[in-house]
């Protein structure tokens, strides 16, 4: 496989978003995101709390925690409705799990769970806070969905289908049982 190298790839720090409340939208069950000047956190249970921005090919810079001690905590990448579930949306969901993160993708509902190669097992563990570098970024017959943590790449996946999701989208955060933490990096 090919050398990673972040500088191939454009990196927004998103310490703005994280400690400005205005930035989140709350779901159709009405969750809301607590903000302060260190961050944002989504609680249980958070299922549909989204960015007001969409996102196209970039890698998202911010830190994370996840506050629990098991559970179904993930990130969703181009989001293509910020007020829909996934149970009915379309994105990349990244599942943060103890000791491993993977990648499913939704289209309009229908979910697919990848044969190989879209997981990583990894140090992450629940309650360590982690710099994070997170994203999707197209190439020519591809959307390669990138995870970096403390700097390193964890997981780094290409969806080849051809239903891939090409287009910018929101993000959306899923805290099932405890919660998820995004800080400022500095």
């Amino acid at each position: 496989s090919e050398e990673f190298s972040l500088s191939n790839y454009l990196v927004t720090n998103w310490d703005n978003a994280v400690t400005d409340n205005s930035f989140w939208v709350p779901g159709l069950t009405g969750d809301k995101a607590v903000t302060d000047e260190s961050g944002t956190t989504f609680s249980t249970p958070a299922n549909t709390v989204a960015s007001a921005n969409t996102y196209g090919d970039e890698l998202l810079h911010t830190k994370i925690r996840i506050n629990a001690e098991g559970g179904w905590t993930s990130m969703c990448l181009r989001v293509k409705n910020q007020y829909e579930t996934y149970g009915t949306n379309t994105s990349y969901m990244v599942f943060f799990n103890q000791g491993s993160i993977n990648v499913q993708k939704f289209v309009l509902g229908k979910r697919r769970v990848f044969e190989s190669g879209a997981g990583a097992k990894c140090n992450f563990e629940y309650n360590k806070e982690y710099d994070l570098m997170i994203g999707a970024v197209n190439h020519d017959d591809n959307v390669e969905i990138i995870v970096c943590l403390d700097g390193e790449p964890v997981m780094r996946f290409r969806d080849y289908d051809e239903d891939r999701i090409t287009d910018e989208g929101y993000v959306q955060m899923y805290a099932r049982s405890g919660s998820i933490s995004l800080l400022k990096t500095k």
